[in-house]
């Protein structure tokens, strides 16, 4: 299962480069401000959100990567 779990984290971040690829994002930054362009002629808002939220998937991963190691760990004490 510990194998299924990186090769679906591989994945997702297949689809992030490609979709990173195709949408062309910009990030603009200031203190205590994060804003997403696009640059792309069909951009739309719903886009602009989609690719946000995917960033938070990806966060996502991680952390349920990171406790399935912790309990694994303490599992077998």
């Amino acid at each position: 299962s510990y194998a299924n779990l990186l090769t679906l984290f591989a994945s997702y971040d297949v689809i992030l480069i490609v979709l990173n690829y195709m949408l062309i994002p910009r990030a603009i930054a200031q203190p205590y401000v994060l804003a997403v362009v696009l640059e792309v002629h069909y951009g739309s808002p719903l886009l602009t959100c989609f690719h946000s939220v995917s960033f938070m998937v990806s966060y996502a991963i991680l952390i349920t990567h990171f406790i399935y190691r912790y309990w694994i760990v303490t599992q077998f004490r």
